[in-house]
């Protein structure tokens, strides 16, 4: 996992995305059981390693991870059936994790609609994984045609000699 995990992390840097410190593994355990929150390992992992985007950044995609203060903050808000972690669109629809087992997380997406919250990854590894593929159908709408514009602005011109 811790792989995946990784690449993730160089991918927010490279793009340019504020990233939170990440915490030990044991305060972001701790953290999570005083608040009541459930997890799997897996996501304790990823916390780790990626810590969350700073200040509800969503200069990437409009999407935002969330940094485990802002992860028990919003969950005392909300109060549902998983823990929330990240947001599109402003709270347009919100990504939440489910322990599955002791070491797995599944990921849902709830739209806020009558349907309820949907299952879009068996673990959080395979969500991620996903997630680096640019694969939407995980919930996050990604936005290419605006990075490529960014990336074609930053690209030196060549000028005729």
């Amino acid at each position: 996992m811790r792989p995946v995990f990784e690449n993730v992390f160089s991918y927010w840097r490279d793009s340019g995305v504020p990233i939170v410190a990440p915490l030990a593994e044991a305060e972001i355990r701790e953290k999570l059981e005083v608040a009541g929150l459930c997890v799997g390992e897996d996501y304790i992992n990823f916390l780790a390693v990626v810590g969350g985007m700073a200040d509800r950044d969503m200069s990437l995609d409009l999407w935002s991870v969330w940094p485990l203060d802002l992860v028990l903050e919003e969950n005392r808000i909300l109060r549902g059936d998983g823990v929330y972690f990240a947001d599109w669109l402003i709270n347009s629809h919100l990504h939440l994790l489910r322990r599955e087992e002791t070491s797995r997380s599944s990921v849902w997406v709830d739209g806020f609609d009558s349907k309820g919250p949907h299952r879009v990854a068996d673990s959080l590894l395979e969500f991620w994984t996903r997630y680096l593929g640019r694969d939407e159908s995980i919930g996050v709408p990604f936005d290419d045609e605006r990075q490529a514009n960014q990336s074609a602005q930053t690209r030196p011109t060549s000028r005729p000699v």
